[in-house]
């Protein structure tokens, strides 16, 4: 059997004795951190001398979007709120971003809320290939593309009132 020794920086986590580390898990090891394992062998009569492996760097984990942005369709006017947040498994600041937009929305670099009322006239340009992306540092890290449809403004009908009939009887004198 063997028996396992988890460390980070040189040091002994406690209760980290499985075959495995779970790097998610808090105080298991973050961004920057050396990760090695010490193993000993035992047969039940003798047991060998405990090997340490080399240590290994805990890289950046990338951030990935908490949805799939699908394509959408939406009328000039519309009043517009929809979320392109995103999680960092580390935990880093995320800056999002977004290119081929609609006219009249933006996306906020720290939420990444797409917030704002599309412009009149934005028909014109549709659809809109848009493209949202978010880094937790200076590279993209994630990348969600969709295509915005924009279309004309519902109409309101309008309603002719008539003061007489075809035959120009006057309608008052109907009840």
């Amino acid at each position: 059997t063997y028996s396992y020794q988890w460390q980070r920086n040189g040091t002994d986590l406690p209760g980290r004795t499985s075959s495995t580390l779970n790097l998610s898990q808090a105080g298991n090891g973050d961004r920057g951190d050396q990760i090695s394992v010490r193993v000993t062998a035992s047969d039940g009569k003798a047991t060998s001398t405990p090997v340490t492996s080399a240590p290994v760097t805990v890289v950046n984990s990338d951030p990935s979007f908490n949805q799939n942005l699908a394509d959408r369709t939406s009328a000039e006017g519309e009043v517009v709120s929809v979320s392109a947040g995103a999680t960092d498994p580390d935990g880093d600041a995320l800056t999002y971003g977004a290119t081929g937009l609609p006219p009249g929305l933006t996306i906020d670099s720290g939420s990444g809320l797409i917030s704002g009322t599309i412009a009149p006239g934005a028909t014109s340009g549709s659809p809109y290939p848009v493209q949202v992306t978010v880094s937790d540092g200076a590279e993209i890290d994630a990348t969600d593309t969709f295509t915005w449809t924009v279309e004309a403004a519902a109409s309101n009908p309008t309603v002719a009132l008539l003061d007489t009939f075809s035959d120009g009887a006057d309608l008052a004198t109907y009840t």
